[in-house]
């Protein structure tokens, strides 16, 4: 298994013979809760680097040179060494980093931003002489023994014969037809397919196969209709079903994207925060991955009141979701830090959910800090690097880290969620519980919550107008934990009397550690133990 949040290699942030690579340039603004300082530090930040800088750099984007209430975010092309020597010369509010990209939280056994199987299939091509076609790689999906269409099928691939300059994996995806097969051209005679993740658009469990066999295939089970509260619900301590919930209480969700899905519709589109830039309106925040959509439904979801669909933890809530992700590619730093400030800043958001995860940065934690200032809380998933260290943004002092809790019994034999029971006794806990093997954890784990085969709402289709998935991840215990947390803010007449500074996001953080319902876990697993909304 792969990790789901390890940086992959990007055309655009620089590699072997190119002169130039990526970087990122802004400044702190945490320091500086007045405006007027504000202004006066981003205007210094501005005069000194066009001044040092001008002639040692190519701009890709600059966000914020004409707003002064707005953190000024630059993506540069320049050459390291050059870029180094001259930073002596910046205001010492600068902050100068290489590109650094986040993935999304959820889990994955194919690395994201691998090739995709037209690539690797071009790549070996190009490299082989040979004349004769490739064989094709064929999987059926089934659910109750009828053919699955659209459904996403990924396959993580290893080199039979490592080769040096050759990736140590990859991946080849497709979507099945009408007969629910799936085509997945690589070729067989380099690449060995370690696992295959299926995908269902709505109806049917997800499933993941080992060791797939060209023209085998699997049989789904179909998704329950059990709701609007599922067993996520409870472990967070909400058992009768409010769809006024969280009401009064701001949350904002930073990840892929907003559907389209109807009981998503209340959710305000927030815009796109990608590559430097940004765009407004649903059509730029439409969802890219599934993934924010699922995030936000957990959240968020207002299925019929009298329907067997599952509702998010806080249907009640104000929620603004916005994109920072591009197809194929990674969120920077400067993106995400960006998508904080307008939710903190422009939405003044209770909360924050952070459903995506990388290396730290200065950028990025400057962004957390000010948020904080402002009254805004940001809930961040741990990671799945299978027992790795807390990511950024978890991993900062005054963020959230959310590990994620499996129940048994709650899924297929034939779901990925199957497939991550750990061996060591010391990942169980009270009523079955247990830490998952692909988790991240370490000390700044505050809380878990229920992550694995949880099932919200993904992008709606003609053939599919309100669907359903299940999926797994840190990515699914953190909005549990922010809509727990949303439904018990929403009941609490002190939070709600307070002003928007710091003390109000560290209110909203000790009630939800002190509200935390130990299973017995190590701290490093559990923090506190379960979010919950009592």
């Amino acid at each position: 298994m792969t990790s789901d949040t390890t940086a992959n290699p990007d055309e655009n942030s620089g590699g072997p013979g190119q002169p130039s690579s990526r970087f990122i340039i802004s400044h702190r603004m945490a320091p500086y809760r007045d405006g007027r300082a504000r202004r006066s530090a981003k205007g210094n930040f501005s005069e000194r680097l066009l001044r040092s800088l001008g002639g040692a750099m190519d701009i890709v984007s600059d966000n914020g040179m004409e707003r002064d209430d707005v953190r000024r975010v630059l993506v540069i092309h320049a050459d390291e060494e050059e870029l180094l020597a001259k930073t002596r010369d910046l205001s010492p509010d600068t902050i100068v980093e290489r590109e650094a990209l986040r993935w999304p939280a959820s889990l994955r056994l194919a690395p994201w931003g691998s090739p995709p199987a037209e690539t690797i299939c071009t790549a070996m091509n190009a490299a082989s002489t040979a004349t004769t076609s490739q064989p094709v790689f064929t999987l059926t999906i089934t659910s109750a023994g009828s053919p699955l269409a659209n459904t996403l099928v990924e396959l993580s691939l290893i080199p039979l014969s490592p080769q040096p300059g050759q990736p140590a994996g990859s991946s080849a995806s497709a979507t099945t037809d009408a007969r629910g097969v799936a085509t997945l051209p690589f070729d067989q005679a380099q690449w060995y397919p370690v696992t295959a993740q299926i995908s269902p658009h709505g109806s049917a469990w997800s499933g993941m196969l080992v060791h797939p066999s060209s023209g085998g295939g699997i049989d789904l089970d179909s998704l329950p209709t059990s709701g609007p509260l599922g067993w996520w619900h409870q472990l967070a301590g909400i058992s009768v079903f409010d769809p006024l919930a969280g009401a009064g209480i701001r949350v904002g969700v930073i990840d892929s994207g907003l559907g389209p899905h109807p009981y998503l519709s209340h959710v305000v589109a927030a815009g796109a925060f990608v590559d430097g830039g940004f765009q407004s309106g649903p059509q730029a925040t439409a969802d890219i991955l599934w993934h924010g959509t699922h995030v936000s439904g957990l959240i968020a979801a207002r299925p019929p009141v009298d329907g067997r669909d599952f509702a998010g933890l806080a249907p009640g809530a104000d929620v603004f979701t916005a994109r920072v992700f591009a197809p194929g590619r990674g969120a920077n730093q400067g993106d995400i830090a960006a998508a904080i400030d307008a939710m903190a800043n422009a939405h003044e958001v209770d909360l924050i959910n952070l459903s995506l995860g990388g290396d730290p940065s200065a950028i990025e934690y400057d962004a957390v800090l000010s948020a904080y200032s402002r009254g805004s809380l940001c809930i961040c998933a741990a990671g799945n690097n299978f027992g790795q260290p807390v990511l950024a943004p978890a991993s900062y002092p005054l963020s959230v880290a959310v590990s994620a809790v499996t129940r048994p019994g709650t899924y297929p034999v034939s779901n990925l969620a199957n497939f991550t029971r750990p061996q060591s006794t010391d990942r169980y806990g009270s009523g079955g519980l247990f830490l998952p093997t692909y988790s991240n954890f370490g000390k700044q784990v505050a809380v878990t919550a229920a992550g694995s085969a949880v099932i919200s709402t993904i992008p709606a289709d003609e053939g599919e107008p309100a669907p359903y998935a299940d999926m797994s991840g840190t990515s699914m215990a953190t909005p549990v934990t922010t809509g727990a947390l949303a439904v018990m803010l929403s009941r609490d007449t002190i939070y709600k009397s307070l002003q928007r500074t710091s003390a109000r996001a560290k209110y909203a953080r000790a009630k939800l550690e002190g509200a935390a319902l130990s299973i017995g876990l190590a701290q490093s697993y559990q923090g506190d133990g379960l979010s919950r909304a009592v």
